[in-house]
């Protein structure tokens, strides 16, 4: 009896064969150490050809799942169940490597970096598999499905923001899980985010300036106009959750004292310091450095001018903290536990895939408080 396949599938045949045959795996018609039926037999239960059989066991082959004895034939596994039980996420990413050069920035390098880590190692712990693969955005439906038949085989993906959402909405149409790790919860149709306190990381702060004894707070920022709408909004956010946090601890804040440049120069930093009389003697002053790339211009200018931070102003800033290593006096920020954010998004896929429930919500990961003397 033939055993249909469907022809006018994107799937490849040979893929959708070997699919067909782990599933007959793990029904345990054909088990552990046990031969596989030949290739004719397989071509005439199919109505394929040995080509596309053998492009199929090829498959199974690179997956473990069978083995090749030359002059015996082709048998199953004798490990297979490990391989049966082991999930396969996937890190779908737009840049072929996550070297600082390719990414453009240390802090972006971080992130990444990070969370790979934290999936792999929590990976380790369940059985599961990473793979870190390049995609670029998908321009056309023919790019979209070549992409869709590299991950045929996953059962989830995690990705960072809002990279590649062509892909994303297509494998969740698909019913894969797709996990998402942002800066800010604005995605709202994700099945799963993982996301910073953003928050609670803010009032960490305030109250840890408050007990130095700042009073007024300023933000520097470079302007959010090269931002993609979604990233402005964050930016915004992000900005009303400082204002917001430090409000509540009794440090004085104003739109006035926001100041976004366009194409920032460090001269800037000395017109903002001699408007507001700061330094020497606006010891309860305190500066957000909004823009990560801002700061070691931060540093250069206050080392020039003679100003000692955390004692004639402070300062602090908000990232994953790979930007403020080695930095002297050492910096303070809210730390973006994006390891954890890793670990989590790894875990959040295996327990849905194995609990077969696909709940839509959104998972705060607590930011930590780095005490630096820069405040």
């Amino acid at each position: 009896m033939l055993d249909v396949i469907d022809r006018n599938c994107k799937t490849a045949l040979s893929a959708q064969v070997s699919e067909r045959l782990i599933q007959d795996i793990r029904s345990g018609q054909i088990k552990p150490g046990k031969r596989m039926p030949g290739e004719r037999q397989l071509a005439q239960r199919f109505g394929i050809s040995r080509g596309t059989v053998i492009e199929a066991l090829n498959l199974m082959e690179q997956q473990n799942y069978i083995e090749r004895i030359p002059a015996k034939g082709t048998f199953v596994a004798d490990d297979v169940d490990h391989e049966l039980s082991m999930v396969k996420i996937a890190f779908p990413f737009p840049e072929a490597s996550i070297s600082p050069n390719t990414l453009g920035s240390l802090e972006n390098w971080g992130i990444v970096s990070e969370v790979y880590r934290g999936m792999i190692d929590e990976a380790g712990r369940q059985n599961a598999e990473i793979s870190f693969l390049h995609f670029d955005e998908a321009g056309t439906e023919i790019q979209l499905a070549r992409q869709l038949r590299r991950l045929d085989n996953i059962d989830a993906a995690i990705f960072i923001g809002h990279q590649l959402s062509r892909l994303r909405q297509a494998l969740r149409k698909d019913m894969k899980i797709c996990v998402s790790i942002d800066s800010a919860p604005f995605v709202v149709d994700e099945e799963i985010i993982i996301t910073d306190n953003l928050r609670g990381g803010f009032e960490d702060m305030a109250a840890f300036a408050r007990n130095r004894n700042y009073q007024r707070l300023h933000i520097i920022s470079k302007a959010p106009n090269y931002l993609r709408d979604i990233d402005k909004k964050k930016h915004v956010q992000r900005l009303q959750t400082v204002l917001q946090a430090f409000k509540q601890a009794n440090i004085e804040t104003s739109r006035n004292y926001l100041y976004e440049f366009d194409d920032f120069k460090i001269e800037d930093f000395a017109n903002i310091f001699k408007q507001n009389n700061l330094g020497r003697e606006s010891q309860t002053d305190l500066i957000f450095i909004a823009t990560t790339s801002l700061v070691p211009e931060f540093y250069a200018y206050c080392l020039d001018a003679g100003i000692k931070l955390g004692e004639d102003i402070g300062a602090f800033g908000y990232a994953s903290g790979i930007t403020f290593s080695n930095l002297a006096p050492a910096f303070a920020y809210s730390k973006v536990d994006y390891f954890e954010m890793g670990k989590r998004a790894c875990a959040k896929c295996i327990s849905a895939l194995r609990s077969d429930k696909k709940v839509n919500s959104t998972e705060l990961i607590n930011n930590l408080l780095i005490k630096g003397k820069s405040i």
